[in-house]
């Protein structure tokens, strides 16, 4: 009774504050909220200021309106949430998620700063309109691309080359780049400044080779350096193991469909694990979202298997490339589901959309 009646005092104060805000015409535009991301963060503080704002806005008068000023990054790390992108996924909590009329949101180009940056401005029809303030010109834009390393060690024959390539996606489109190779064992017979290598390893016994690439002709803003290391041999193949995000899960889903589009008898195998503190609804949640995103991608289902591992101490995911005829792993889960120990929460009014 006394959270029911603390919340019903919170919700009256609310109230309270809104009708005190206007109660007076005002002149100028009021600032509701400020908030930035990292330059390349997977997470945003989007919904709970959205939801935030939304929440007032019902209670406001009607004819109150919000500006939402976008600033885009000046460092342009590729893949970004540039501003524009943040803007209208608030929109999309106002509009879907509480019904907020469409016509009372207005999106504006604030510039560029150094990070990712919104600003909900609050107002009336009296109010004067906010006023930008970037940090930085156009003619300062940096762009750096993601850069990501791949081998075919996992289907290696002693009696070809080995081949390590380097991608490249997005950056400064009029950058001319030269790629600088190092490898651990072998010797580079063919690729030298360009974006692919071929490595002869007939006189190593190594098991393991190790390839790195400094790209020249970035922005010195930019990370140039990238390596990898790949075993050698017809076993699986441990493409990446992290502990589970999922844009940064799709994002490598993603890089394994291209892997596995360069050879028709290569196979993906994907091992997903929940946490101890999870349910096993959790994890059937996520198999399925990866599921459906396979599907949305449109990629060749077949040639791709996602499967529960069981639980770990902490979520996580193994994704393998298995060459033809090869078995895939078996799973390592740390304790049995007997185990589990859930944390019940209480669910936050989330928008539908979401």
């Amino acid at each position: 009774m006394r959270n029911r009646s603390l919340g019903v005092t919170i919700a009256f104060l609310t109230a309270i504050s809104v009708i005190n805000v206007w109660a007076q015409p005002s002149t100028r535009p009021l600032k509701f909220d400020e908030f930035s991301g990292a330059p390349n963060s997977t997470s945003s503080p989007l919904i709970e200021r959205g939801n935030r704002l939304a929440r007032w806005l019902e209670k406001a008068p009607k004819d109150t309106s919000v500006i939402i000023i976008y600033y885009d990054p000046r460092k342009r790390t590729y893949p970004t949430k540039y501003g524009a992108e943040w803007a209208e996924y608030t929109k999309g909590i106002l509009v879907n998620g509480y019904k907020i009329a469409s016509e009372r949101i207005v999106i504006r180009d604030g510039g560029l700063r150094e990070t990712t940056t919104l600003e909900y401005w609050i107002v009336r029809p009296t109010s004067a309109a906010p006023t930008a303030t970037p940090t930085f010109d156009a003619s300062e834009i940096v762009y750096c691309p993601e850069i990501d390393l791949a081998s075919d060690g996992f289907n290696f024959d002693q009696s070809r080359p080995l081949k390590f390539s380097a991608s490249v996606k997005g950056g400064d489109p009029a950058a001319k780049l030269t790629f600088r190779w190092n490898v651990s064992a072998g010797r580079i017979i063919d690729g030298q400044g360009t974006n692919s290598i071929k490595v002869v390893l007939t006189i190593s016994e190594a098991k393991r080779v190790t390839a790195s690439v400094l790209l020249d002709g970035l922005s010195p803003e930019c990370d140039p350096y990238r390596w990898t290391a790949t075993e050698l041999g017809r076993r699986p193949f441990k493409f990446a193991e992290i502990h589970y995000n999922y844009s940064y899960f799709i994002a490598l889903l993603d890089s394994m469909f291209s892997t596995l589009s360069t050879d028709p008898r290569l196979r993906g195998y994907v091992i997903m694990y929940g946490h101890r503190s999870g349910s096993k609804g959790e994890l059937d949640v996520r198999l399925k979202a990866a599921q459906q995103y396979v599907l949305f991608r449109r990629f060749d289902n077949t040639r791709i298997d996602i499967v529960s591992g069981g639980y770990r101490e902490v979520p996580s995911v193994e994704l393998y490339i298995l060459p033809e005829g090869v078995q895939p792993p078996a799973t390592m889960p740390s304790f049995d589901e007997q185990f589990l120990e859930p944390v019940k929460t209480r669910r936050a009014k989330t928008p539908k959309h979401m």
